[in-house]
């Protein structure tokens, strides 16, 4: 997408929330909407659901969403409200994670935040947001790690369902019944793209969020809570949802992964009310974003437990570039369409392998690419075996810096705005836009020996890594977060 456009929908957005703030709308903070993370082309596909100004396919497409929300009230009546591994007991506390693959019940180690429910030896529980292929009840039956758990629903009964669903009718119907105060902006497109966005159900996800961190809050009574911190909607849920029924409980956000060049909702946020008491950053680079944007907020530089930097291998038998596509479907399937499944332009001696992010990986069972594998192996094994990494958006990226991988940018098209995090990289990074861009960047450092004659180059810009993410200080992270 192109800056001039980004700009219009990022200051159109703002335009809309004011509105809406100012008659009143709560709505507005439940709503994905409002929340632009990033330039990536699956993030603004929110604001171009309808394509067009035909009224008949706004009608329908809404009319369907309605339809499918208050059916979904009686079809799930008797789910549980969330699910208890064992007790209810009071914590001191609680750790907001998300459970990406199902295979992360099978240690004790949480994919976010690492060691650190372990490590410090308080009473604690953590809040998993379920986003894996099983139920919550196969979540808590499958769970073989040592931690309490709590598993969000999708359901939070019948009553509050019901007053959620009334209140959402009565604003949307508020919100049309004033779009008078819309049309000076001029865009009918864009004021029924925000309304099947406010009728959604990831609107009424964070809805449900919201009574249940009030249930949990009541119920367990913490004096603190970590949350993970990338700029989305549910996240400002958890700490307004927070602060507003207990002010004194320390509201810890971890930021975690990369942070992008354009990232608005977490830079600078429409919904200031609240700020995170502290911030934990996983490098010096986050550290220094984020505290031009968060003033209020105590910032601390605790690492990623994520990350091991080791010494670089520079003795690799073969020429192996690695693959890693974001953590949606869409970015998978391009990334692994990129290799050309025929013989014809694919050099014999490079192996390309795809290593899939833990959220997708259990979609991609049946490889029809005989020139690709798929990685089956721990992060650490790739690390030590590749030359070359193609990325575009992903926090893995950091890891193959560190390890003297080649960094190489999948750029769509050049008209696009990058969403490449990293941005001080200077003739080690290259970009591509193809096949035939890969293909030759691979083939000249194969001729040139480039890994055995610029170890010293490959070694100084591997060091940038650092900055971005370092090894995890779990006894300063604990200090600080029982300050």
């Amino acid at each position: 997408m192109q800056k001039k456009k980004f700009s219009y929908i990022s200051n159109i957005i703002k335009l809309y929330f004011n509105i809406l703030i100012k008659n009143k709308i709560n709505l507005v903070n439940y709503c994905n909407f409002f929340y632009l993370l990033s330039a990536h082309p699956l993030q603004l596909k929110k604001y171009h659901i309808l394509k067009n100004n035909n009224y008949f396919h706004y009608f329908y497409k809404l009319t369907t969403l309605l339809i499918k929300n208050i059916t979904g009230v009686f079809t799930r009546i008797f789910e549980k409200k969330f699910y208890y591994a064992t007790s209810n007991k009071k914590v001191d506390i609680i750790f907001f994670s998300h459970l990406v693959n199902s295979r992360h019940l099978e240690n004790n180690i949480d994919f976010y935040f690492g060691d650190l429910p372990k490590i410090i030896k308080k009473n604690s529980i953590t809040v998993l947001n379920n986003e894996t292929e099983l139920t919550n009840a196969k979540v808590i039956k499958r769970n073989k790690t040592k931690r309490e758990l709590i598993v969000l629903s999708n359901y939070i009964g019948f009553i509050n369902e019901i007053k959620i669903l009334t209140s959402l009718i009565f604003q949307i119907l508020k919100i049309i019944n004033n779009k008078k105060k819309f049309d000076k902006i001029k865009n009918n497109n864009f004021f029924r793209n925000l309304i099947l966005n406010l009728v959604s159900q990831n609107t009424l996800k964070n809805i449900r969020l919201h009574y249940q961190v009030e249930n949990i809050l009541k119920t367990f009574k913490p004096k603190k809570i970590l949350y993970t911190f990338e700029g989305h909607c549910f996240e400002k849920v958890i700490l307004d949802t927070v602060k507003l029924y207990n002010p004194n409980v320390e509201c810890i956000a971890y930021q975690h992964s990369i942070i992008f060049p354009i990232q608005p909702s977490l830079l600078s946020p429409l919904n200031k009310k609240f700020e995170p008491d502290k911030i934990l950053t996983s490098g010096a680079k986050g550290k220094n974003i984020l505290k031009k944007s968060y003033k209020k907020s105590k910032i601390f530089h605790i690492g990623n437990p994520r990350h091991h930097k080791k010494k670089i291998n520079f003795n690799k038998k073969k020429n192996i570039c690695l693959l890693i596509p974001d953590g949606t479907l869409e970015e998978t399937k391009k990334m692994i369409n990129l290799i050309p499944s025929h013989n014809i332009k694919i050099n014999s001696e490079i192996k390309y392998i795809v290593r899939f992010h833990p959220g997708v990986s259990d979609f991609f069972k049946k490889n029809t690419n005989p020139n690709i594998e798929f990685s089956k192996n721990k992060l650490s094994y790739d690390l030590d075996i590749c030359q070359w990494a193609v990325y575009r958006g992903t926090g893995a990226i950091i890891h193959c810096l560190a390890s003297g991988i080649r960094p190489i940018y999948y750029s769509y098209n050049k008209r696009e705005l990058s969403i490449d995090p990293l941005t001080d990289l200077i003739k080690f990074k290259k970009k591509i836009s193809n096949f035939t861009d890969l293909n030759k960047i691979i083939n000249s450092d194969v001729k040139s020996n480039f890994f055995i004659n610029k170890k010293k180059f490959i070694i100084k810009k591997s060091k940038k890594s650092d900055f971005y993410f370092s090894n995890i200080n779990y006894n300063f992270a604990k200090k600080v977060i029982l300050l």
